[in-house]
């Protein structure tokens, strides 16, 4: 039953070192501001920090409006210490140096409770611009879908963990199809 349950965990080793990253960030997000992204706030910390902020704490029209007018080519683009900010082979190198298969799990959960507010909040920017397109704000939509897609871009680099480049392409090619939908 020992062994049994040691090559499980082993295989849950693997698997998740190949799929996800570790835990959360060590600081918590900022709540310092409520009004659109700038190129000065987002120069001086992570982009999605205040996005995130303002997201979690219900601040959903704030959040997407900075979202919209984030700079997605500016770095760093999560907070230190998040396991968003590392690369794939950091991920691993972390994973393999880990004895403790609850540690590994732990880490998968953490990572997933990282990507899910994005992931919501990516979906809340894709319904504003479908509802902008509805209204026939073509001009709206496309911003929208822009940010969208500039943020799919952001998440597709080489630097990133391989769950979110494909979180990165998944919100490109949406944001394609609703940018394809659109009038010239």
């Amino acid at each position: 039953m020992k062994r049994t349950n040691n090559a499980k965990s082993i295989i849950l080793l693997i698997a998740l070192g190949s799929l996800i990253g570790c835990g959360p960030s060590s600081s918590p997000p900022s709540t310092e501001s409520s009004t659109p992204a700038t190129n000065s706030v987002i120069a001086r910390t992570a982009v999605m920090e205040t996005i995130l902020a303002d997201w979690q704490s219900g601040r959903s029209t704030t959040a997407v409006s900075n979202f919209v007018a984030a700079d997605w080519s500016a770095r760093p683009l999560f907070t230190n210490g998040s396991a968003l900010n590392l690369t794939e082979g950091e991920f691993r190198a972390r994973i393999q140096s880990m004895l403790d298969p609850e540690a590994v799990a732990s880490m998968g959960t953490n990572l997933m409770a990282e990507i899910d507010p994005i992931k919501r909040l990516a979906a809340a920017v894709g319904q504003e611009g479908q509802q902008a397109a509805a209204q026939h704000d073509y001009a709206k939509a496309r911003k929208y879908f822009a940010a969208l897609q500039n943020f799919g871009v952001a998440l597709d680099s080489t630097n990133s963990l391989g769950l979110l480049r494909m979180v990165g392409q998944g919100l490109r090619k949406r944001s394609e199809i609703e940018l394809g939908k659109l009038p010239e």
